[in-house]
Order: C-alpha cells, then structure tokens, then sequence
C-alpha cells in the first residue's frame, strides 16, 4: 500500500472542510503562494452562495436572523484557537451563535452569517471530525469570510510567522492558502489572488494534528 506523505493529508483534509464551504470550492492548499509585502485592495468582497450540505438531517433556518457581534474577526480567530481542539458546543460559543447538524455521523456541523464589528461577515462556519483511528483523525473547523476585505498585511499584522501551506496541483482554480502553526496544529488562512498575489482573506481554517 502507498503511503501518504504529512503535506498529502494536509492538503485532503483541508480538501474535505473546503467542500462544505461553496466560497471555498476547489480550495486545497497550495505552495504557490509567494511571499509578498504587501497587498492591494480595501475593496469589498461579494457574499457568497449559502452553504449547500452534503447530507442533510438538519441545516441552517435560511430565515433565522443574522447575528451581529461586535468583535472583529481577528477576535473570533483568536476565540476559536484558545479553545482548539473544537467541539460543536466550544465552537459554538467561541462564534456566539448556534451550529446544526447535517448528518447521522455527528461529524459535521455548520452555523450562519456572523456580521462582526468591523465590517466583516462570517457567512458561513462548519466543524468537521472524523472517527478515532482513521488515517484523518483530525479536527477541522472553518469560516467562510466576505465583506470589508482583509488583506495579507492585516494577516502578517496579526500572524508574522506565516508560510505557504501543502502543493495544490490547480493553483490557479484555488484560493492560495499560508498556514501559521499552533501548539495544537495549525491556522489556514485563503485568499483570492490576483496571479498568485493574495487579495482578499476569504476563509479560515483551523487543523489540528
């Protein structure tokens, strides 16, 4: 049997919670991402399609209010890194909103649109797990992020030690992804680009190991 290398179950897992993030398709990492100093835009990003489980129990009430927090997103990252590993209940109260269940395995949960404080949206947050044992026994949770556009120097501002995450072999159909490391495993952050230079965060992932 063919063994997998660590940057191949990186890249599958991230695969795996990107799939359930529409604003994420086609979102494996790559290590195409250069290094830059900069970044453009203060432009505002388009809010992207609602999540569309893959098995569906129950799902997000597309009626249910949107909630307001006056946190900024680097406030909500740093709430979920402090309580990594994730539950659905600890992820739920680091995001200040309910997450549903979208299948029998109790291995995917996904939560709504999170209007935060300084102008960002969440719009859509999902906790994936995988059974003990497996070869992807690993904690996955994601947010999907649009509105006021955060730029890779608000990134570095927050997170200085950063690096190019696992290959993708598409890059150019793909948010590229720099990962930072955590005691517990590591933070993804995606952003759209422009020609491999990073433009707007669009997703936040975080793996642990």
């Amino acid at each position: 049997m063919t063994s997998t290398t660590a940057a191949e179950r990186v890249a599958a897992a991230l695969g795996a919670v990107c799939a359930g993030l529409i604003a994420l398709t086609a979102c494996t990492p790559t290590n195409n991402a250069p290094e830059v100093t900069s970044a453009s835009p203060s432009a505002v990003q388009p809010s992207p399609a609602p999540i569309s489980p893959i098995s569906t129990t129950t799902t997000p009430d597309k009626e249910a209010p949107v909630h307001v927090d006056a946190r900024s997103l680097w406030d909500v990252v740093a709430a979920v890194a402090d309580r990594m590993p994730v539950s659905s209940d600890t992820l739920s109260q680091a995001l200040g909103t309910p997450l549903n269940q979208t299948d029998d395995t109790g291995e995917r949960w996904v939560g709504g649109q999170i209007h935060l404080g300084d102008s960002v949206v969440i719009t859509s947050s999902e906790l994936r797990s995988a059974p003990a044992g497996q070869w992807h026994d690993i904690g996955l949770a994601g947010l999907r992020i649009a509105g006021a556009c955060q730029t890779f120097d608000d990134l570095k501002a927050h997170y200085p030690e950063l690096k190019p995450s696992a290959p993708n072999p598409h890059p150019e159909a793909a948010p590229i992804y720099y990962e930072t490391p955590q005691p517990w495993g590591t933070i993804n952050f995606g952003f759209t680009h422009d020609t491999g230079k990073p433009k707007c965060l669009n997703g936040v992932v975080f793996r642990t190991r």
